[in-house]
């Protein structure tokens, strides 16, 4: 079957027009949330005087072999204008996305309404219905937003049979994403050696490619991982495993994942993976493959507990098997559904339709959706962390160290002030994650038992820092904290340098 042509005028509209919903139905980010990670360690790669005494900045900077650093350094080549460049990267990102899965519907779906529901599913109702907390879109800025854009357009060419395309697709994916772009790049090379042995023939196109792929994106995974494994000794490999759990269990192990993804997701891949077998063989292999190693995976993690398997953090393949299964059904729907009326006229009437809602909501003229972040350029966004930081920029000194509850996501970035330990920035370092256990256990009292025992570890951990007295603050002065930020409820017998609505910032 072959994609049918597509006029770029309808298709961009069309693109445009749902990255609006997007931003209307689950927001925008920046400077917050996951964001914390890169952004203050693009600052840093732009001044490196910044963040001196900051766990996380100074645990990734000691090695060029890590996995955030080709991004952050893209990102911090924009440098100051991160915010704008932050949200131009991010929408270009996602037309791309949304014009990957119009052109991977097409292969498959000749109804228009059919490849229109494709779409409405696989980025509004089925978003945050995930395993592991894996998605192919985000609303922010961050490394696998890129890697899967790049990873879906991958997919496209290996369904269309564009193997040499697809390879070389995976190179800046893998160099974006480690883990996104070697996953595809596994299973894409397992089909396609096995096609080509079963034809006794392959391409020299893709042999080309093969090789580019294994000496770029390969060495470059090959280098990530020695380091992270050789780097030191400091803990050993079931206390890694233990630590893991502990702060990345609803990312890397199974039984964290919510029992309503698994009986609405795992029926649904099954299922999906039977109509693929009578439409196209290349995508029913890799369901195939995906659910074998997904088995495995969680055997090794969950029973026989191997603590290098879960690097691989396999489950987020099922980002590609949840819109591979969508796309299915919506195949099997087309030969049984009567197309709707056809009207061009009609389709994009809707679509600018949906664009004005959307351009309302964002712009706070109506609120079907509550509470939505809209961190866009050259708006009054800022909420309290923020606020906090940035009168924090310009009232402490650059050295200052800070602790903050564990929710606080937004200060670090506008502060440019280091932080003495976060609950969001990790690196797979084993003396990086051992050494930031041990802080949060103190501060936060995270621990493996308390997360097992089925406790939200921030909800928890808000509450054990909040009561704790101004002497176990007082007495990491010796390891470099310098002032503490407490929620206003909670009062400290220490001199109060800034305060807002919400937080006061003490001094230690």
């Amino acid at each position: 079957m072959e994609a049918t042509k597509v006029n770029i005028g309808p298709a961009l509209l069309l693109a445009l027009c749902l990255y609006l919903g997007l931003i209307a139905v689950h927001g925008y980010r920046f400077g917050d949330e996951d964001m914390t990670e890169t952004l203050a360690y693009a600052l840093y790669m732009h001044d490196q005087s910044l963040f001196p005494n900051d766990l996380y900045i100074q645990a990734v900077r000691t090695s060029i072999w890590n996995e955030r650093i080709i991004f952050t350094w893209m990102l911090s080549r924009f440098f100051p204008y991160l915010e704008e460049a932050s949200f131009a990267i991010h929408l270009i990102s996602s037309l791309f996305f949304v014009l990957g899965l119009l052109r991977l519907s097409q292969f498959f779906v000749q109804k228009l309404s059919l490849k229109l529901l494709f779409l409405v599913v696989c980025m509004f109702l089925l978003y945050n219905i995930n395993l592991g907390g894996n998605e192919a879109w985000y609303n922010y800025l961050m490394p696998s937003q890129l890697a899967k854009v790049l990873g879906l357009w991958a997919l496209v060419f290996f369904v269309e049979k564009k193997d040499s395309a697809a390879l070389l697709l995976l190179i800046p994916a893998t160099f974006m994403q480690p883990i996104v772009g070697a996953q595809l790049a596994l299973l894409l090379i397992l089909i396609i050696a096995w096609q080509a042995y079963q034809k006794r023939a392959v391409p020299k196109q893709t042999l080309l490619a093969l090789l580019l792929l294994t000496l770029t994106a390969g060495v470059w995974l090959i280098m990530v991982t020695a380091n992270q494994i050789l780097e030191d000794s400091s803990i050993d490999a079931a206390t890694f495993l233990d630590i893991m759990e502990m702060r990345l269990g609803h990312h890397f192990f199974p039984s964290y994942f919510p029992a309503s993804s698994w009986l609405i997701l795992v029926p649904m891949i099954l299922v999906a993976t039977f109509i693929w077998k009578n439409h196209s063989k290349r995508v029913y292999y890799f369901c195939i493959l995906g659910i074998v190693i997904a088995s495995i995976y969680t055997l090794t993690v969950e029973v026989i507990r191997i603590p290098w398997i879960v690097a691989i953090q396999w489950f987020k393949v099922t980002v590609w098997l949840k819109i591979l299964s969508v796309l299915a059904i919506c195949i099997w729907l087309d030969r049984r559904v009567l197309q709707l009326p056809k009207s061009s006229f009609v389709a994009i009437s809707l679509l600018v339709i949906f664009g004005l809602i959307s351009i309302l909501e964002i712009g706070g003229k109506i609120n079907l959706f509550k509470h939505k972040p809209r961190h866009l350029p050259g708006t009054a966004y800022h909420h309290a962390e923020m606020t906090l930081g940035m009168a924090a920029k310009e009232v402490l000194p650059q050295e200052a160290t800070l602790v903050a509850p564990p929710y606080v996501t937004g200060f670090r970035y506008f502060s440019q002030r280091s932080l003495y330990i976060d609950y969001k920035s990790n690196i797979h370092s084993r003396k990086y994650l051992a050494e930031a256990s041990r802080r949060r256990e103190l501060l936060y009292g995270m621990t493996l038992e308390q997360r097992r025992s089925g406790m939200h570890p921030v909800i928890q951990g808000n509450e054990f820092y909040h009561e704790l007295d101004e002497e176990v603050f007082l007495s990491l002065k010796k390891d470099g904290l310098t002032h503490v930020i407490t929620e206003k409820r909670k009062q400290l017998n220490l001199p109060v340098v800034i305060e807002n609505d919400l937080f006061y910032l003490y001094e230690l």
